[in-house]
């Protein structure tokens, strides 16, 4: 996502056992889902800032019901008892985000307590 032209996205999968007509197949395939996309131009940094700004108006929104989240990566650390809540304020802040572009495929994980 970070490369800044396809020769460079494609040499990183090679180590992978990716080869070009498979490259070309996955890029065709992200085209042909998101044809807007403008990959090999940063990309990258753009979706992560999004990801960053979706998380920051969860934890503003929890700070106002008095739920505590804590971001991890793409994901926020919270109470079992707020799970549901948590999930619904993503689903809803990517929805602003996107605009409809595309939907987040959100799930539920809880750790299992140590005794």
């Amino acid at each position: 996502m970070g490369a800044t032209c396809k020769e460079k996205a494609f040499s990183s999968v090679y180590r992978l056992g990716w080869d070009v007509p498979r490259c070309e197949n996955a890029l065709a395939a992200t085209y042909k889902c998101f044809p807007k996309v403008m990959l090999f131009d940063g990309i990258g940094v753009k979706l992560q800032s999004l990801e960053g700004s979706i998380l920051r108006r969860v934890i503003l929104r929890g700070v106002d019901k008095g739920i505590v989240c804590l971001p991890i990566h793409d994901a926020i650390a919270r109470k079992v008892s707020d799970a549901q809540w948590v999930k619904q304020a993503m689903k809803e802040e990517w929805e602003v985000e996107v605009g409809g572009v595309a939907s987040a495929r959100l799930t539920i994980k809880t750790l299992k307590s140590k005794q």
